[in-house]
């Protein structure tokens, strides 16, 4: 096989009836890079389409959007948090409805920008005021480092990911018949 025959052969390499914990399964993902497309580690929930977290860098996690291999947020300091930023993504996309299976990076950025100003989903911050996507979303590019707070570990981060993955529930990414009333 060619290369470019190989780029689009697969985009996340996992097996779903291997072992998996809580729905994550590890695996490779294609990643953009400055210096082209790359292979990297990457982890990834069955239930949040189109989004894993990936290490392209030793120590470093990014939230990468799987058809474009872009990354959406970058730098976070733990796997558990760059989960969570990616199931607070997932939250978003499902109460808004927003298609991420695009293979355009100006599409995705089109689809985060018509939520701009709606209200994040889900507790972030002060607890009486919730902030707007595109706020939450140049917090969360910006302030990497500061999602676990002292007390809080890596694994709890994981297990808040993974509730609100359940509380979000699978995103359906086919339509569905409905029969007309008549």
């Amino acid at each position: 096989m060619t290369a470019p025959q190989l780029q689009d052969l697969v985009l996340f390499l996992d097996d779903p009836e291997t072992g998996d914990e809580a729905g994550l399964v590890s695996g490779l993902a294609r990643v953009v890079t400055g210096a082209g497309p790359l292979m990297v580690p990457g982890t990834r929930h069955l239930d949040v389409p189109h989004l894993a977290v990936t290490s392209r860098n030793l120590g470093t996690f990014d939230v990468t959007h799987l058809p474009t291999g872009v990354t959406v947020m970058r730098d976070f300091d733990t796997m558990g948090a760059a989960l969570l930023a990616m199931a607070q993504l997932h939250a978003i996309r499902s109460k808004y409805r927003l298609d991420l299976s695009a293979r355009e990076p100006e599409a995705i950025r089109d689809a985060l920008y018509e939520v701009d100003g709606f209200p994040v989903p889900f507790a972030y911050g002060l607890p009486s005021v919730r902030p707007s996507v595109g706020a939450w979303l140049q917090d969360a590019r910006t302030h990497t480092y500061e999602w676990m707070l002292p007390w809080e570990t890596p694994a709890q981060l994981v297990r808040e990911a993974i509730e609100m993955i359940a509380m979000v529930g699978q995103i359906v990414t086919t339509p569905t018949e409905v029969d007309r009333a008549v």
